[in-house]
Order: structure tokens, then sequence, then C-alpha cells
């Protein structure tokens, strides 16, 4: 972490904003910010006539930010873009400018899908191709229907993929269901 951001983090702090929010707006762990918070700032020295060293990224900074606002994120890329640009450094001074413009990405929560008892049911038909005892390829299909409330499954392998094994086959899980869901 630079120094720079170092004292970003205490000004924001100061100002009141909260750890978790700081870890977020930096992608760094909370730990990391906490860390920053306690150590001193350590301040450049400034020699009349000395020239600060400017990094070999530096005149590649606003393409690099140009990309990543259209979605490159990718680090390797980027360096092979700008190397044919005449960027001479290495990728982890681009890799360290990168972390903290990329997006903080949160996980999405998964919805299950809910319906009310023998309201709905849903079928699926798979192929299993084998080899039979006759050194031949053939192929066996496998029907299962699940309950949506309960999740209670039926499974049964049938000869062939046409009409009537399937209708065949989703009678007798209907019959061991004890009966079909509710129609439209």
């Amino acid at each position: 972490m630079t120094e720079s951001e170092k004292m970003e983090i205490k000004k924001l702090y100061e100002e009141g904003v909260r750890i978790s929010e700081l870890a977020r707006k930096y992608g760094r762990d909370r730990k990391t910010i906490r860390k920053a918070l306690k150590e001193p700032v350590v301040k450049q020295s400034s020699h009349q006539g000395a020239k600060l060293k400017r990094s070999k990224l530096e005149p590649f900074k606003p393409y690099i930010e140009k990309q990543m606002k259209k979605g490159v994120m990718n680090a390797v890329r980027l360096l092979r873009d700008i190397q044919e640009q005449g960027y001479t450094g290495g990728i982890t001074v681009l890799r360290e400018f990168m972390h903290p413009l990329r997006p903080v990405v949160s996980a999405k929560a998964t919805v299950r899908f809910e319906t009310d008892p023998g309201e709905q049911a849903q079928v699926d038909l798979g192929a299993f191709p084998y080899i039979g005892p006759d050194g031949k390829r053939h192929t066996i299909w496998c029907l299962a229907m699940v309950l949506s409330y309960s999740r209670m499954l039926y499974v049964e392998f049938i000869k062939a993929s046409d009409q009537l094994h399937i209708l065949q086959a989703m009678r007798n899980a209907f019959e061991f269901f004890g009966g079909v869901p509710r129609p439209f």
C-alpha cells in the first residue's frame, strides 16, 4: 500500500468512514486498513532541485485506466498492449496500479425457487450411451421427475426416447407419487 493511499485512508477514517467501507473501496482486507491506520505516514523529503523518480508506468496510466473502464481487467493482456507502446517495466508494477482500480465483486445469493405442495413437478430426459455384449454402441434413456416442493425424486430407465416410452414412464412416476401436479 502506497503512502498516499495510507494518507487518504487516514483522512477518510477521520471524516467518519468506517473500516469495512474503506476495505471495500480500496479492495483490501479490514486488517490491512487497521494496520495502515496505526502506522505513521512517512513523508517524502523535498530537497530543492531534487527530482522525484518517475515510474516507467506513468505515461501508460491513462491508457490503462481507459481500458479498465471498458472492462479489460486482465493484467497480462494490458501488459502486452503497453509493451507494444514502449513500456519496459514488469507486470508487478502494473498489477499494483490496477488493484485499487478493479471493481469490488460481491457474490450474489442464489434464490431458491419455491412452490406450494402439489403445484409443480419438473421432468428431465438424459441419454446414457454404452457398449452392449454384442460390442455395439447402444443408448439407454433416463427419465427423472422431481416434485418442486418436496424434492421427491422418481427415476426410470427406458429403452427409447419416443412419445410412447416417455408417456409410460411419466404415468409410472405419477403412480409412484400418488397423483399429478395441479394443472395450470
